[in-house]
């Protein structure tokens, strides 16, 4: 069976790294590598490590443990990707888990004919948030203007070594978006399994959620320089809502003036009593 090599870069995850690597363990699939990289991370994951070796020896011949300087989630994928002997890659956060088949039927999947370029599978929040994220329906028109694809999906080592790895210039995020849009073409197969495979964390506030949203104009803009002859062809259909955009923020701040001065205030004041006597007699 071909090997699968499971990516894990980790910063400030070192606490969820053992429920991440117990449901590497129950896989029902046994032909996988793990390879962790310490993206330079504050809490110690050396020592979440190697305790945890310590009561799960088995796992010492499947796993090779990296670290390096703290360079973001893209240059830590590249360099474990780069270390892996699999032929098929899996990122997965270091917070997140596997339900104990998902390898197994990601494979399957994979070796379908037309094959696929991508497998994923849907995705079950847990922690602060629950429930199932709802991702939209893949098409590569779709992909141009939104990620539905989570960052743990499996893809071909041979695809990824004709791209240039995930961009390390995306470090506020979006770099699992990015990479797809560099993997694929838009008459590529992707595949979404109907069981729920991937387990994903939700914090209160996830760092790098909350930076990729104080960021968001910044990506977009950068995932568009990356990937300019992509979004050629819709020039004509950018300017439009940009111009659309623009205009929607004109009448945002001509209406805020408006709520702000006196005579919208005071006209608030003298229809008070209209309104609840309107909404009493409802």
């Amino acid at each position: 069976m071909p090997i699968v090599s499971v990516i894990i870069p980790c910063y400030r995850q070192a606490a969820y790294l053992p429920d991440c690597l117990d449901s590497l363990l129950a896989q029902h699939y046994t032909d996988w590598e793990a390879i962790i990289v310490n993206d330079g991370s504050p809490d110690n994951p050396d020592a979440v490590l190697h305790e945890y070796l310590g009561s799960h020896p088995s796992l010492r011949h499947k796993l090779t443990y990296l670290t390096q300087e703290n360079c973001g989630v893209s240059a830590a994928r590249n360099r474990a990707i780069l270390a892996s002997q699999g032929e098929y890659i899996l990122p997965l956060d270091a917070d997140d888990r596997l339900s104990p088949e998902a390898i197994a039927l990601m494979v399957e999947a994979m070796q379908q004919e037309p094959q696929p370029r991508i497998v994923y599978s849907r995705v079950q929040f847990f922690g602060h948030r629950s429930g199932e994220w709802q991702l939209p329906p893949y098409s590569f028109e779709s992909l141009l203007w939104g990620n539905m694809i989570p960052n743990t999906a499996l893809y071909r080592r041979a695809d990824y070594d004709r791209t240039s790895g995930y961009n390390p210039n995306m470090v506020h995020g979006y770099e699992d978006w990015d990479f797809y849009l560099s993997l694929l073409c838009a008459d590529d197969k992707v595949v979404k399994i109907p069981q729920l495979l991937l387990y994903c964390h939700s914090e209160v506030e996830s760092s790098r959620t909350a930076e990729a949203d104080r960021y968001e104009k910044n990506l977009l803009q950068q995932i568009y320089h990356n990937h300019t002859d992509l979004y050629i062809p819709y020039a004509d259909q950018l300017l439009f809502y940009r111009y659309r955009w623009e205009d929607t923020l004109v009448q945002l701040d001509r209406a805020l003036l408006v709520r702000r001065s006196h005579a919208y205030r005071i006209g608030r004041i003298l229809l008070a009593p209209i309104r609840w006597l309107k909404k009493m007699l409802s």
